[in-house]
């Protein structure tokens, strides 16, 4: 009976999660930043081969580069870029951690203003990967 308990008990305890939780943590919100600065800067350089290796490999590298020269010929070179909002979210579940960054935009290009949206996850692996890159409006 002391056996079948002390089974009983180390099965509970082997199958409890340590699930931890952090929203826009200075570390984060620093981070965040430092990505998106990064991130425009090679759109600012055009460098679609940096800014592909954020991509999930399941997105096709020549639909950025379409993107970007989209961009380009619509409102021309990228002339200032300021950070309006920022919000992460980080979560470690049993020493794994993956952490959101979703980050509101106004960039302003040489033919007008846009407020894009950009947001990466980063996991335990320190793997940054760009899961959207939105264009919401043109400002005028």
């Amino acid at each position: 009976m002391k056996k079948i308990l002390l089974v009983a008990v180390l099965a509970i305890l082997a199958s409890c999660e340590n699930i931890t939780t952090k929203n826009n943590a200075p570390e984060d919100i620093e981070f965040a930043k430092e990505l998106a600065t990064k991130f425009y800067e090679e759109l600012s350089n055009k460098d679609t081969i940096k800014i592909s290796s954020y991509l999930d490999k399941s997105i096709a590298k020549e639909e950025l580069g379409k993107l970007v020269k989209k961009n380009l010929q619509d409102y021309g070179e990228i002339i200032k870029v300021d950070i309006n909002k920022t919000q992460t979210s980080s979560i470690t579940k049993n020493d794994v951690n993956e952490t959101k960054y979703s980050m509101e935009i106004l960039t302003i290009y040489q033919k007008g203003k846009t407020l894009d949206e950009i947001s990466f996850t980063k996991d335990n692996n320190k793997e940054i990967t760009l899961n959207s890159y939105l264009v919401h409006e043109v400002i005028e």
